[in-house]
């Protein structure tokens, strides 16, 4: 039987890709396989009245999220060879759900936590740490003028319904350099890397959260 880990205190589910692919499947409808379904059961995920209490709030973010997002690696991510992405969210008013996916397509991870928890969460996968302000690139130089094939960094975007007057998308571009953190910001002679500190960084993770006025639906 397939190694399926659940942890309810934790907010976590983790195993196989079939067997959380499966799981994230119920929040549309559609019922696993007997062996993926006896592993869940195994597990503790799944009961016999349906999916333990503490899953209830992750697969309804699932079934109508009022965002989503996706992490990926950066600048790779917009390549046409770029794998899936390192992680991918939902979110609703009350949870915040990542699906976390191992680069080698070993076990996944699906975890979740209150909406107000996503900055935590998004901030221990990329890694986000006190670090100095670089120096390296001053005030910033443009995106077309770096070597963007050298460079380690990571993508956020953010997607939603929008109201009028909202782009119903934020993306954050930063580069974790081995002596600070570069963001792309948009500026008015177009892209350029600049450096921020990590309580820059943090902030920037906050605010990717869209406010409820941005949001086409009303939000309870």
């Amino acid at each position: 039987m397939m190694d399926v880990r659940f942890e309810p205190a934790r907010s976590t589910v983790a195993g196989p890709p079939e067997a959380i692919d499966a799981l994230i499947a119920l929040a549309a409808g559609q019922q696993p396989d007997p062996a993926i379904a006896a592993a869940l059961r195994a597990a503790g995920a799944l009961q016999a009245e349906g999916v333990h209490p503490a899953i209830e709030p992750a697969l309804s973010a699932i079934a109508s999220p009022v965002c989503t997002l996706t992490l990926g690696d950066w600048p790779s991510a917009d390549s046409s060879d770029a794998g899936p992405p390192r992680a991918e969210g939902w979110l609703d008013p009350g949870t915040a759900v990542l699906l976390l996916r191992d680069r080698d397509d070993g076990p996944r991870v699906l975890t979740w936590a209150h909406t107000t928890f996503l900055p935590v969460m998004l901030a221990r996968l990329v890694g986000l740490r006190p670090r100095p302000r670089t120096a390296s690139h001053g005030g910033g130089v443009p995106v077309q003028g770096a070597d963007l094939a050298d460079l380690n960094g990571w993508e956020i975007l953010m997607r939603w319904e929008p109201a009028a007057g909202s782009s119903g998308s934020a993306v954050l571009r930063v580069v974790d350099a081995e002596d600070g953190f570069l963001v792309q910001d948009d500026g008015g002679a177009g892209p350029a890397l600049r450096p921020l500190t990590a309580t820059e960084l943090w902030c920037r993770l906050v605010a990717l959260i869209p406010p409820v006025g941005d949001l086409a639906s009303p939000v309870a």
